[in-house]
């Protein structure tokens, strides 16, 4: 769809009728998703491919992960962090909301940073959900007291830092997260206040870390492991900065398989019906 009258550093693309829109910016690249004008469906959109993909769908102008699963995550394909090249700043509205106490361990939601490291096939990427593993990388978000915090999903979901201070509600939550390369490593500012407003802010420092812990994808997280009741959900993402990149090519269309017959491989590794 052209528009002679769109700036030729931004391209907005709508599909049905997921928002998204990128841009080529002087700042960096930009991205931004938002499911808050489209229809319940079990399709998370054209940008994402989610873990699994039963377990995600659109309710309400919110992007939902089922209870009671342990780290699934949405993984944006057209999106990339380059830390090398700059910093990128991502601002989410997510919340936790009516969780059980059933939960195992503190139920969390945000942002998988630097998933599959410098080297792993995008693709491959793409897959990583429940288990931590090499190149898992590092999940940045809030759980359900109301705590920051920073997990290492390369080794055993390890918490590498967490806030002293809570949010009070975690029902509706504005999160940030800022991506800062110092001297050959990255830094990681996390703030969260209650949605649409600046109150109630807990912030966290994280790092410093290698540049190749947060070079990789991005992902959309929702863990709740046991939890019989309750939704984590996302309203919308933006991103920006240098170390952004985009890929719009890696779109998806409107019918991807979820049969687990249907396999192909990639490197040798089989998986269960990605259409690519």
């Amino acid at each position: 769809m052209a528009d002679s009258t769109r700036s030729r550093l931004r391209i907005t693309a709508l599909l049905l009728p997921l928002t998204i829109a990128a841009c080529d910016a002087p700042g960096g690249q930009e991205l931004e998703l938002s499911w808050e004008r489209v229809p319940d469906r079990a399709w998370s959109g054209p940008d994402l491919w989610a873990n699994r993909l039963q377990d995600w769908s659109v309710r309400g102008g919110r992007l939902e992960s089922q209870p009671g699963l342990p780290m699934r995550t949405a993984h944006i394909l057209t999106a990339r962090l380059e830390p090398a090249r700059g910093g990128v700043e991502l601002v989410t509205r997510l919340g936790i909301a009516d969780m059980d106490a059933a939960v195992e361990w503190p139920a969390g939601a945000g942002v998988l940073l630097g998933a599959g490291g410098p080297e792993l096939d995008w693709r491959r990427a793409a897959l990583i959900h429940h288990s931590p593993g090499p190149g898992g990388g590092l999940f940045a978000g809030i759980d359900d007291e109301g705590r920051l915090f920073v997990r290492d999903f390369s080794s055993e979901n390890e918490l590498l830092g967490r806030s002293e201070t809570a949010v009070v509600a975690v029902d509706s939550i504005d999160l940030r997260i800022q991506i800062t390369p110092q001297r050959g490593q990255v830094e990681l500012k996390l703030d969260a206040s209650a949605a649409g407003t600046s109150s109630d802010q807990v912030k966290l420092d994280a790092g410093p870390f290698e540049l190749n812990r947060l070079t990789g994808g991005l992902a959309l997280v929702a863990d709740a492991p046991g939890a019989d009741s309750g939704a984590v959900w996302f309203s919308h993402l933006q991103a920006s900065g240098r170390g952004l990149e985009n890929h719009e090519e890696r779109a998806l269309g409107p019918t991807p398989s979820n049969s687990r017959s249907a396999r192909k491989k990639v490197g040798g590794t089989p998986w269960a019906s990605p259409p690519w």
